[in-house]
């Protein structure tokens, strides 16, 4: 632990910015006990009993009638003594009485994710969990939250790995440091190497789902100029995002609306008009549309039935605009401004080779099919994200985590080639060390240093 979380007295306003209507000040260290005292010129207080207090400074000036409750340690989510005031939510109040705690000695305001980092530092939570209360404190959606407080199972799951993989590199180097006493089944280590590695897969295999919950889906609009692309994303946000005008071409730079759908976040852009330019400005625009098309979970390639011919022609001259798209992505063709439709049906026929992608017919005049598009993104968007757990309710979602499974996989790859026990062992001993550092049974004081800065301060 550090020597400021050794010496230093914590405290923050650990409830949303004044004014409201009441107002948490949390407090966390050895002086949280006498720090109560002074404010409530009381002597005696039991544990975790919330009570009515007066708070005074040190020249005796009221400063405001709140509750308070001391909780000592270490059963404290610190695991030090700790005090928590409740007062009226007035930014006069709440300034008032952290200006009268600034002021006692050893006693200083706290950094962001410092209670955290305290709580972690005394063994009150692994490295997962601390990852886990950052991502369900930034949680928006349902899926979100879910996600989050499902990552309590990293660290539990990895747990027993780690031992498995120390037991085993323990088992090599006993049999190159005692050659004549020691008999080593390489066959039996290289199958319970290969049931670590497939749990580490099962775990990386849940990472792109992770990442969508996690981050948001990416849906972008593409067609060629005045399609209706405007129109449909004000739709979709149910807000005026861009403007829309019957002039080819208003839309030069990619717009975006977030949203949510099938309780997931989604980033909506829609994209400048795909055609043959000559203005610097416009052709930049179109690049960028492509860029957004090939980043997407989710295309929608928008066609404009009333200016339509054969719709493989359509689909095939945007598709090729476009060019190669990930193939996770997932394709939806809008055939907009259906109130304007007079043609064939059977130029709305798709090739076989097209036979993954949704049709959908909708009209932004009308609003005829905008809830059936909604329904079918939001159904496509849900088959990509999965189920809300996999690898036995693990699913990782952080670049940190994703990376160090990926190198801590490398190495159980390179041990089932390594001939000689010692690189072997190595192999082992790597791994173990990278999967202790998910956990945070290795610690890394940079890496700390960045994850407790993304908390809140008070947290």
């Amino acid at each position: 632990m550090t020597t400021r979380a050794l010496s230093k007295t914590i405290f923050a306003l650990s409830s949303g910015s004044p004014p409201s209507a009441i107002a948490v000040i949390r407090l966390s260290g050895s002086e949280s006990k006498n720090c109560l005292k002074r404010l409530t010129k009381k002597s005696r207080f039991r544990p975790r009993e919330l009570f009515y207090a007066p708070l005074f400074d040190s020249s005796s000036r009221l400063l405001d009638r709140s509750m308070a409750v001391y909780m000592p340690g270490p059963h404290t989510f610190t695991g030090e003594d700790t005090v928590e005031f409740y007062v009226h939510g007035g930014r006069a109040v709440v300034n008032a009485v952290m200006e009268a705690l600034k002021k006692m000695p050893n006693v200083d305001s706290a950094k962001a994710g410092e209670f955290t980092k305290r709580a972690f530092f005394n063994g009150k939570m692994d490295l997962s969990q601390v990852e886990a209360l950052g991502d369900l404190i930034s949680a928006e959606t349902e899926r979100q939250r879910a996600l989050a407080l499902s990552q309590d199972n990293i660290a539990k799951l990895l747990r027993p790995l780690r031992e498995r993989l120390l037991h085993l590199m323990a088992r090599f180097e006993a049999a190159i440091d005692f050659a004549d006493d020691v008999e080593l089944d390489r066959s039996e280590h290289d199958a319970a190497v290969r049931e670590i590695l497939q749990a580490l897969k099962a775990m990386r295999e849940s990472a792109r789902k992770g990442c969508l919950i996690k981050e948001g889906a990416r849906v972008a609009l593409v067609g060629r100029t005045n399609v209706g692309k405007s129109s449909l994303i004000n739709k979709l946000a149910e807000r005026e995002v861009a403007i829309v005008s019957s002039i080819s071409g208003t839309t030069r730079d990619s717009l975006e609306a977030r949203i949510q759908l099938n309780a997931l976040p989604v980033v909506v852009t829609d994209t400048a008009g795909i055609r043959e330019s000559d203005c610097e400005l416009e052709t930049e625009g179109i690049r960028r549309s492509i860029r957004r098309a090939q980043e997407a979970n989710v295309v929608l390639l928008v066609v404009d039935l009333s200016r339509c011919g054969t719709l493989n022609n359509e689909v095939e001259y945007l598709l090729k605009q476009i060019g190669e798209l990930n193939a996770s992505t997932a394709v939806t063709v809008v055939l907009n401004k259906a109130d304007l439709w007079k043609g064939n049906e059977g130029d709305l026929v798709l090739d076989n080779k097209y036979s993954d992608f949704s049709v959908v017919r909708t009209s932004c005049k009308t609003d005829s099919g905008v809830s059936f598009l909604v329904e079918s993104m939001s159904k496509t968007l849900g088959d990509l994200a999965g189920e809300e757990s996999s690898a036995d309710g693990v699913v990782l979602s952080r670049f940190r985590q994703i990376q160090l499974i990926d190198e801590a996989t490398e190495e159980l790859e390179e041990f089932e080639f390594a001939d000689d026990g010692a690189i072997a062992a190595q192999h082992l001993r790597n791994c173990a060390d990278l999967i202790g550092e998910v956990a945070g049974a290795i610690v890394n004081e940079q890496i700390l240093d960045s994850i407790f800065s993304q908390f809140c301060i008070g947290k």
